[in-house]
């Protein structure tokens, strides 16, 4: 099976384990809200499109939903209109969440929120069966309980021997600290907990307590998302008490209950309580991930608090200190007896009194922590490897339906992009730039913005267009050219129409034009007409030093790009009109384009689109070793 992976954590491991083909592709450099790098951006998606286009996957998988990244298709009355690059591409993602799911896709407008959940090609497994709950309960399709698992890996499963002077007991952990948001819903369900610790949010706040109405199969997608946004910011407050009532208490109690024999490695835990504490919890106070590993393993008595990360599940940590061999001391949830026998594989604690006495009890007796700890690691690799979860998540694809992704010829993803921003990024300092189609120069004008170095020529046909580019040249510093560009040299009739902006080289188009008013014909006209290649002759310019073509010679495309073949050997940018419906007779439509920029060693980088996307748009093309090098930087 190909797997498209998105930089999960052990992920690439686990399928080279299992004989599965890798396809790496690639994840936002920054991060949104929460950690979580969602984005409408075409440019991350064209990446993803390309790598998918040379190598084809089975479904996308990541965590916490890195892969959740979407196309542009066009303009909507809101704005854009965006679709999920899986479905744009045709198989599934697969997102295995350790944190709430609405808490990874807050970042997306509100608009999106609801419709992007309840698609049933993005499977949701989540780590937490009471978060897996409440989302059935919203209708949400495609959600599936799986637990967290060890990252695959080779494990030291010797018998531990001395401590080498670290603390006996240990707790790898940030601190919550700081203000707590508060709300009746959250203190409510706190109370319960503490007589019914089982009791998940959603029960107590649809049904215990009767806070809200609960989503109804009948509802709108707005009543529905209106009932779960009020719902997640309940619970939203219920998590932050949570993890001060259920993390953050016990860390200060033994502290304060042991002293020295406790360490915690972790942030913030002075400034919020003053309690002394080490390194950070990413790299529990060593050299990164392995460092964090070896202080699980070298650390007698692993205090694991669950806090407010799963109601009913476990957390990363359990997983984590168990593979490395350490023993694991757990706050109690429903989930843990599922995955580990309590007392013979890990043990666990539920309130202060008990943690105290369990560590008490460990601290006497080493070998007995240690056997458990033994027992612990067997099961981890037997049975809660990322390479186990990922068997059931092929099965569970195979079930719904194999196939391989295909980027559709017929569909469009846009870029939100500036083209001038895009083609500065390849060409920094350009030398020569040609504006073909310049109108009355407004693209000139930005070139000259940006550039105010490069040589800019302005190529216009229309007599009335060229008169008022010709007045402006001299402030923009461009040269003025009244010639339309083409396939050969001499003399060629012009259509002029009703859009001053829409004169063309080519036939008017009678029959299923998308544009006929605009493109009605109202005057024919003999303009001179030249090669780019023969400009440059004339013009004793080196067509090495072509930095930028920008062409919008409707519909002529094809028959200018023709006559520029010694420029097309070096330009390393080409900003192209392309259009996906006929609006002159024989027009290229983009596909023809593509191929033709294809077959001269270009990739397009990005589409731009237009007041009218299903008709036509802009695209960039450059110079494909650029595109692969600028890839690689990223």
């Amino acid at each position: 099976m190909k797997i498209g992976w998105f930089g999960s954590r052990g992920v690439g491991e686990a399928c080279r384990r299992l004989g599965h083909d890798v396809v790496e592709l690639p994840v936002a450099g920054s991060a949104g809200a929460n950690g979580q790098p969602i984005q409408v951006s075409a440019e991350l998606s064209a990446r993803i499109i390309r790598a998918v286009g040379e190598r084809r996957v089975n479904f996308f998988f990541d965590e916490n939903g890195r892969g959740l990244q979407f196309v542009v298709t066009g303009k909507s009355d809101t704005g854009v209109a965006a679709r999920p690059a899986h479905d744009f591409l045709g198989v599934p993602l697969v997102s295995h969440f350790r944190r709430p799911v609405w808490e990874c896709i807050e970042p997306l407008p509100a608009v999106m929120f609801y419709s992007t959940l309840a698609s049933p090609s993005w499977i949701k497994l989540v780590a937490d069966q009471a978060h897996a709950h409440e989302l059935t309960q919203f209708g949400i399709p495609a959600v599936y309980h799986m637990p967290l698992a060890a990252a695959d890996g080779e494990y030291d499963t010797r018998p531990i021997g001395d401590l080498g002077g670290r603390a006996p007991i240990g707790f790898v952990g940030d601190c919550a600290g700081g203000g707590v948001a508060t709300g009746y819903a959250g203190l409510f369900a706190l109370a319960c907990r503490t007589s019914e610790p089982g009791m998940a949010f959603h029960d107590i706040y649809h049904h215990l307590y009767g806070l809200a109405e609960p989503a109804r199969p009948d509802d709108s997608g707005e009543g529905r998302l209106g009932k779960m946004a009020a719902y997640f910011e309940a619970k939203s407050a219920y998590a932050a008490m949570m993890s001060r009532a259920e993390g953050d208490r016990f860390v200060v109690f033994l502290k304060k209950q042991v002293g020295g024999l406790f360490e915690v490695r972790g942030g913030g835990w002075n400034e919020a309580y003053g309690t002394a504490c080490v390194g950070g919890a990413e790299d529990g106070g060593q050299d990164g991930g392995m460092g964090r590993m070896r202080a699980f393993r070298e650390t007698l008595i692993n205090v694991c608090l669950v806090g407010s990360e799963a109601e009913t599940g476990l957390n990363q940590a359990c997983f984590d200190i168990t593979a490395a061999g350490g023993f694991l001391l757990c706050q109690r949830r429903a989930e843990l007896e599922r995955y580990f026998e309590i007392g013979r594989e890990c043990d666990a604690f539920s309130n202060e009194g008990e943690l105290l006495e369990k560590c008490r009890f460990y601290l006497e007796q080493p070998a007995k922590a240690r056997e458990i700890a033994r027992a612990g690691q067997a099961r981890t690799l037997r049975e809660h490897l990322y390479s186990h979860r990922l068997g059931a998540v092929t099965r569970l694809v195979e079930s719904v339906g194999l196939r391989e992704s295909c980027v559709p010829t017929e569909q469009r993803c846009y870029s939100l992009g500036n083209p001038l921003d895009d083609v500065g990024r390849f060409v920094p300092r350009p030398d020569v730039i040609f504006d073909c189609g310049a109108h009355i120069g407004a693209y000139s004008y930005a070139f000259r913005r940006r550039y105010p170095e490069a040589r800019i020529v302005a190529f216009e046909p229309v007599a009335a267009n060229f008169e008022r580019l010709a007045t402006v040249a001299p402030e923009i510093g461009a040269v003025a050219v009244r010639a339309a560009v083409s396939d050969r040299n001499g003399v060629d009739e012009l259509l002029l129409t009703a859009s001053d902006q829409s004169a063309s080289l080519l036939p008017f188009q009678a029959n299923d034009n998308p544009l006929a008013e605009a493109h009605s014909v109202i005057g024919r006209v003999e303009t001179p007409v030249c090669t780019l290649d023969a400009w440059c002759s004339g013009n004793a310019i080196d067509p090495r030093r072509v930095s930028v073509v920008k062409m919008d010679i409707q519909g002529a495309e094809l028959k200018a790009l023709a006559g520029a073949g010694e420029i097309l050997r070096s330009v390393p940018a080409v900003l192209l009109e392309v259009g996906f419906k006929s609006y002159y007779a024989g027009m290229p439509l983009f596909a023809d384009v593509e191929a033709f920029m294809r077959s001269r060693g270009f990739e397009r980088f990005a589409l731009y689109p237009s007041n009218e996307p299903e008709i036509w748009g802009d695209a960039l093309y450059v110079r494909r070793e650029l595109v692969d090098a600028e890839g690689a930087t990223r």
